[in-house]
């Protein structure tokens, strides 16, 4: 088949499809018919001989696709186009890199390809999207409508997963692929204000209504998990960079730009409010949602799974706060957790009156006992979601070892600036820090009492894993989560003066409808030490037969030493 011949094919299925009528009963068959087409005549070009192939690095094919599919109406079929176009395409890299790991000629032809299609479908999602933009005054199809398509965050997601793939670069180019991470954010940054609209929709509609969005067949938790999984997706490429610091200042900008929009949209959002500050209503409506009977156990809550995936977005936008800038922290503070901070304030200034020490001691256990309700509800809604609740014990460790680090630098000021003659700069000084350290120390506080690395990882064990340890070893094998970059993380905080079940409050002690939450049995610590005896037993079997698939040793010294601190 030569490139005439394929030309020919995709322009005559793009014919048939301009003239079918959404109204015709053969409507959906006859587009998924000749969008296969389309599909299947872009792979057998990719896996055909390079002659063929130099079309698509000219980026002729891409361009004829793109532009052939943007005249179709209505616009959610070409975006459903682009879509598939870039999933198959996702199917080739991935097929490619199984294949033909070490060969350097078809990791180059990867990187130039991967080069040409984002830029490509970058160029046409602006284009799209300012037009849109332009006619919006006198045409019913604006920008926001674009932007209500699920397909449309398809695209986005299917690009940076492209780019997650494509990890080499070509020798002596100055621009890597991963650049373009930020003309796909620059995308989100410039539209925000009707993403944000969506999401207030969506979130209404999922958790009151639970009806289909405007001109979308999907549902409102098929948009916002695909939204949520973009935010993700751009958190892990940012973390995953070495260089973070070391962008040029356009780079830096649209990045601190996402960041801040993200904030602002969150700050705006009075559900997403609720569920960052621990809503009770919405978190026992979860928990009802989970309680189902067994015959329907396979099937998890949809909500319960956006709101995972919304406080692992929270712990990674206080992670990345606290080591990108900390203005950013502060917006934190301002926008998603006034009450608390309030609270805390009050508190303290309450703690300054000796006559209601006793009230407000009182009030102080009330407000600690519901919280430890509800965080322990939160922790079997989250630990429902596997790998996300993975990735939350690798944030809620990551969080904890930065406020350390933090706390430990703030001593060593406090100390030096102790031995300095000027007062008056002393106090200046405090004055303009104290807010932004009394948000730290609230955080720093539930985090260090109530969602610990010891009292985390003691609840997973127990509740999750029920002090099986076989379990442990198949998360430890898996290549599904990161449990093993989680554990070595854990087990090195252990060693390091961690992993005590007597530092365990009350995730680790469980919830009993009682006031005692803080001090788990003596059995249960017990059963918590045989499952680490058991997983370091059966890990040593494994190894000595040469049946574990990589060297623990590591992980076996670290281990012992935790085993040794019950």
């Amino acid at each position: 088949m030569n490139y005439q011949m394929v030309i020919q094919i995709i322009k005559n299925s793009y014919k048939i499809i301009e003239n079918l009528k959404v109204s015709d009963e053969d409507y959906q068959f006859e587009l998924y018919k000749q969008v296969k087409i389309i599909d299947s005549t872009f792979y057998e070009m990719l896996i055909s001989n390079s002659t063929i192939k130099k079309e698509i690095i000219n980026g002729h094919l891409i361009n004829l696709i793109l532009r052939e599919s943007i005249k179709i109406e209505p616009k959610n079929t070409s975006l459903f186009i682009y879509y598939k176009i870039l999933k198959t395409y996702y199917q080739y890299l991935n097929e490619t890199d199984n294949n033909n790991t070490n060969n350097t000629n078809n990791n180059n032809n990867k990187y130039i390809y991967s080069l040409i299609i984002i830029e490509s479908f970058l160029n046409h999602l602006n284009s799209i999207l300012s037009s849109s933009s332009s006619s919006s005054s006198s045409s019913s199809s604006s920008s926001s409508s674009i932007l209500s398509y699920y397909y449309f965050y398809s695209i986005i997601n299917k690009l940076l997963q492209i780019l997650n793939v494509t990890t080499i670069s070509v020798p002596n180019d100055k621009i890597p692929i991963s650049i373009h991470k930020y003309g796909i954010i620059n995308i989100l940054n410039n539209n925000i204000d009707s993403i944000n609209k969506l999401i207030k929709e969506c979130l209404n509609n999922e958790f009151y209504n639970n009806e289909n969005i405007g001109n979308c067949e999907y549902s409102s938790f098929s948009i916002l998990n695909k939204i949520l999984k973009i935010f993700i997706r751009i958190f892990e490429m940012i973390e995953d960079e070495n260089n973070l610091f070391k962008q040029n200042q356009n780079e830096i900008l649209i990045l601190n730009t996402f960041l801040n929009n993200l904030i602002l949209l969150v700050s705006s959002n009075e559900i997403l409010i609720k569920i960052i500050n621990f809503d009770k209503d919405i978190i026992n409506n979860l928990e009802n949602q989970l309680n189902i009977p067994i015959l329907f156990t396979e099937s998890k809550s949809g909500s319960s799974i956006l709101i995972s995936k919304i406080y692992k977005i929270l712990l990674q936008l206080l992670n990345l706060s606290l080591e990108f800038d900390n203005n950013l922290f502060n917006l934190i503070e301002q926008s998603f957790f006034k009450n608390n901070n309030n609270n805390n304030n009050n508190n303290n200034n309450n703690n300054n009156n000796n006559n209601n020490n006793n009230n407000n001691n009182n009030n102080n256990n009330n407000n600690n006992n519901n919280f430890q309700e509800i965080i322990n509800k939160l922790g079997y809604i989250i630990f429902n979601q596997d790998d996300i609740a993975i990735d939350i014990m690798l944030l809620l460790l990551l969080l904890y070892n930065k406020f350390n680090n933090n706390n430990n630098n703030n001593n060593n000021n406090n100390n030096n600036n102790n031995n300095n003659n000027n007062n008056n700069n002393n106090n200046n000084n405090n004055n303009n820090n104290n807010n932004n350290n009394n948000f730290k120390n609230y955080l720093n506080e539930k985090i260090k009492f109530y969602l610990n690395p010891d009292s985390v990882f003691f609840f997973f064990i127990k509740n999750i894993c029920h002090y099986d340890h076989l379990l442990i070893i198949d998360m430890l094998i898996s290549n599904e989560t990161k449990f093993l970059n989680y554990f070595l993380k854990y087990l090195k905080f252990g060693v390091s003066g961690g992993g005590k079940t007597s530092n365990t409050h009350f995730l680790g002690g469980g919830y009993n409808h009682n006031d005692d939450y803080y001090e788990e049995s003596d059995e249960n610590k017990i059963r918590f030490k045989e499952c680490l005896s058991s997983l370091r037993n059966s890990i040593m079997i494994s190894m000595s037969n040469d049946s574990f698939p990589y060297n623990p040793r590591l992980l076996l010294s670290r281990l012992e030493l935790l085993i040794k601190n019950q």
